[in-house]
């Protein structure tokens, strides 16, 4: 996704989300001797859950920033000094639970991009400080042969072996039941995941049940930043103006747009521009939709881009006819923006 649409996106959800959440705490301040019991609990009900929702939000932003392309900022990053400042985040919490922490820091100097290396251990530490609620967390960092190993063991809940294969995918928790006593996302790893193979790195893990895990980070200590990608492109062909205009506000921050009214341009700008992915109406002023299609897939220059079928129709027998004539994909319009939009990145990923 493009930066300025991910801000855009950023701004219109957190926006309402802060009103909900400190207006939700002003209430809850100023409730005693005003609401019952019970209107005190609806309102703490709230505060939670819209932090959860915001959590939720800035997680499903930061896979998207990180998938779109992230360009690295490569500085000394002096990992004890990482490590120490998140400790010191977690230092209230630490204390609540009586959880000891224990750490054999030494002075490691990697060439990397120090906000992305801090995100990796917050995640991590934030995972270890929450499943754990007695004992100590240990956390190592070392150098070697070029590489430096993190280290960051806890004596938490542990994690079953079948679900060691999924910890990394995204919206995955060991334990369904975890959810209401450990509250989150689930797309903590996968950030972490994401940006280690961004970083060059590596990740392993170790667990047992009831005993605790042990997350082991790999990072070489110098990373080299790596070109931000070439846009991709898309290609409108489509006679209906307010439908052109409709999608190039949902994807003109994300690619470059080239459009037309008629499907003989259509299939000469295919050759022409070469796009990652055409979107496609059926009702055009000069051809049919479905003989642009048969056009574009008996060619071998344009066979290979993907062509999602865009149209009003709601009739089922032509649904069938649509999706065997060759097309990749099939949107009907109207279209929920959401849907439409990771439909478009699935197939432009493809190309």
């Amino acid at each position: 996704m493009n930066k300025e649409f991910l801000h855009s996106i950023s701004h219109e959800l957190r926006s309402p989300l802060n009103s909900i959440l400190t207006l939700s705490k002003v209430l809850l301040m100023q409730a005693d001797g005003r609401l019952t019991t019970e209107e005190k609990e609806y309102l703490a009900i709230i505060e939670r859950n819209g932090s959860r929702l915001l959590a939720l939000v800035n997680d499903i932003i930061e896979v998207f920033e990180i998938d779109s392309g992230i360009e690295l900022h490569i500085t000394d990053v002096m990992v004890a000094t990482i490590l120490s400042d998140i400790f010191e985040r977690y230092e209230g919490i630490l204390e609540k639970k009586g959880l000891l922490l224990h750490t054999h820091l030494d002075d490691v100097i990697l060439q990397s991009d120090e906000t992305r290396v801090y995100q990796v251990f917050e995640h991590l530490i934030d995972n270890a400080v929450k499943f754990t609620e007695e004992g100590c967390i240990t956390v190592s960092a070392h150098a070697h042969d070029g590489m430096c190993t993190v280290s960051i063991a806890d004596t938490g809940i542990g994690i079953r072996s079948e679900f060691l294969d999924t910890l990394f995918t995204g919206f995955t928790k060991a334990s369904g039941s975890l959810s209401s006593k450990y509250p989150g996302t689930g797309l903590g790893l996968t950030i972490v995941l994401k940006l280690l193979s961004i970083l060059g790195g590596t990740i392993h893990v170790e667990s047992q049940l009831g005993k605790g895990s042990c997350f082991t980070v790999h990072l070489p200590l110098q990373v080299e930043a790596k070109p931000q990608a070439v846009r991709k492109k898309i290609l409108v062909i489509d006679d209906d103006s307010d439908s052109v205009v409709v999608v190039k506000a949902l994807l003109s921050k994300l690619y470059d747009i080239t459009e037309t009214q008629l499907g003989a341009r259509g299939i000469a700008l295919a050759h022409e521009v070469k796009p990652d992915c055409i979107l496609l109406d059926l009702s055009l002023p000069d051809l049919h939709g479905l003989e642009v299609v048969k056009e574009l897939k008996s060619n071998d220059h344009t066979k290979h881009i993907p062509v999602i079928i865009v149209t009003a129709s709601s009739l089922k027998n032509e649904r069938a006819v649509i999706m065997a004539s060759g097309c990749d994909d099939f949107i009907q319009k109207p279209f929920p923006i959401e849907e439409f939009v990771l439909k478009v990145q699935h197939w432009v990923s493809q190309s």
